[in-house]
């Protein structure tokens, strides 16, 4: 708290959502110390700033504008952005299917040898169009492994049902996590093989990144629920 504290009270660089340390130190030797002043700036800027290209100094410029707009209205703001070329930002989005699912893994890394995936929790909908979440605890490494077995056998099932469904998560985890369970536990490699060569899932994160700013110091899917 005195930390955050501090860099609030400084409108230190580093509350800008992507900005990296090496584009900090570049823009403090010429002088934009702060979030608004970084806002503030004048584009294009002559000399160039060393270390930042044209389109990095850019997009953080207009990230710091728009958290800085939000803050001073008190209120989430977000402006969607024109795709650059294919396969970016809204234009990977697949057309909606009745046997989506969208997923999310939680997990410790702390128990046991080498951590625990203790829950698959996912949400799907039903004929009505009604939403269904189900949630698949596991507090030791066999019912880990059958919860994860559960899993895949659940969504292979929908996708020989729904060819069109995809499963949507948000930022890498899940897919890397549950190619960990199956090496972990020698058991689904194929079908979950079969799952990621058909391109069946869909990094929401990735999306968002491409395809809109938002006024958040994060790109967390806990910062943007206000949106």
């Amino acid at each position: 708290p005195l930390c955050d504290r501090r860099r609030r009270d400084d409108d230190h660089l580093s509350l800008v959502a992507g900005i990296s340390r090496n584009q900090r130190k570049a823009l403090i030797e010429r002088d934009v110390k702060t979030m608004v002043s970084l806002a503030n700036l004048t584009l294009p800027i002559t000399p160039q700033i060393e270390r930042i290209g044209k389109a990095a100094l850019v997009r953080i410029h207009e990230q710091a504008r728009l958290q800085v707009k939000g803050r001073e209205d008190g209120q989430a703001h977000y402006e969607l952005l024109e795709p650059v070329e294919a396969g970016r930002g809204l234009t990977v989005l697949p057309a909606p299917s009745a046997g989506d699912v969208f997923l999310d893994l939680e997990s410790n890394p702390y128990v046991l040898d080498q951590g625990l995936e203790y829950l698959i929790g996912f949400l799907t909908f039903s004929g009505n169009a009604e939403t269904r979440y189900e949630a698949q605890w596991s507090f030791n490494r066999a019912e880990e492994r059958k919860a994860f077995r559960t899993f895949i056998a659940n969504i292979t099932d929908r996708w020989q049902q729904d060819p069109a469904m995809h499963i949507y998560h948000y930022a890498p985890y899940e897919p890397t996590a549950l190619k960990r369970l199956a090496g972990r536990h020698a058991t689904c490699v194929d079908e979950l093989d079969e799952l990621l060569r058909a391109e069946i899932f869909v990094d929401l994160y990735r999306v968002v990144r491409q395809g809109l700013r938002a006024s958040v110091e994060s790109y967390s899917i806990k910062r943007l629920e206000p949106l």
